[in-house]
């Protein structure tokens, strides 16, 4: 059986070096925002660009630490777990912060050609990433449903994996976050066109991973267990662990 709870525990020490971490863009930030304020005292106007820029993610950098949680999260022998709606809102209004920043360096500079190319095509670059983050917040369909059915995750898949396709949960470290990944015989139709192309390159197809979800890595690896827990064999408490 599993240890959620030091599942737990390995999730609270890596959220509180990514606290650190943000509290440390954020200090950058605030720096980029001065120097951008100092610029405009001067009478340099394209300093906007570094205000609105860096200021944007000032302010949506402390935002990503909110997490919103169900209590409950496997019922009626399914899980069903959906986006986290902050994350969504987050990553539309950084986009939109940073296109405006982009755009304002090129207003105030129109005699830099650098800056007019730099402007323009960051402002475009991210309004098309902001739009593209836009149907999230509307999208209430389920991200990852374990269920009798199988796994299935909608941003790596096509078609969810049968139980009888999972032959073992393997664990892995990245930058100090614990990962699981999902040992199978899928057929590669199984997988959307991102995966095949990630899994060309050698990346693990099927990691499962509950970052932007409303659910935490424990509720998922419990619910897997509920119908495949002889995947879980080879994987001991002890890998857990540094």
């Amino acid at each position: 059986m599993i240890d959620s709870a030091q599942i737990h525990r390995d999730m609270q020490s890596f959220d509180r070096t990514q606290r650190r971490r943000l509290l440390l863009l954020l200090l950058a930030a605030a720096a980029f925002v001065a120097i951008g304020l100092s610029m405009i005292r001067t009478g340099d106007q394209s300093g906007w660009g570094a205000v609105i820029f860096f200021g944007t993610c000032a302010i949506a950098m402390p935002m990503m630490l909110v997490r919103t949680y169900r209590k409950s999260r496997y019922t009626a022998g399914a899980l069903r777990a959906g986006r986290q709606p902050i994350e969504a809102a987050l990553g539309v209004l950084i986009g939109l912060g940073m296109a405006l920043g982009s755009l304002a360096m090129a207003k105030f500079s129109p005699e830099n050609p650098k800056a007019l190319l730099i402007g323009y095509g960051g402002g475009g670059f991210f309004m098309l990433a902001s739009a593209s983050r836009v149907w999230r917040l509307f999208d209430g369909r389920p991200v990852i449903v374990v269920d009798a059915q199988g796994y299935f995750d909608r941003r790596a898949m096509r078609a969810p994996i049968r139980w009888a396709q999972v032959q073992a949960v393997s664990t892995t470290r990245i930058r100090g976050q614990l990962m699981f990944t999902l040992q199978t015989t899928a057929p590669d139709s199984t997988m959307s066109w991102t995966t095949r192309v990630a899994d060309a390159f050698g990346f693990r197809p099927y990691n499962i991973s509950a970052t932007g979800l409303d659910c935490t890595q424990a509720d998922l690896l419990v619910a897997i267990q509920q119908h495949s827990p002889q995947a879980f064999a080879s994987c001991s408490p002890e890998s857990w662990v540094d």
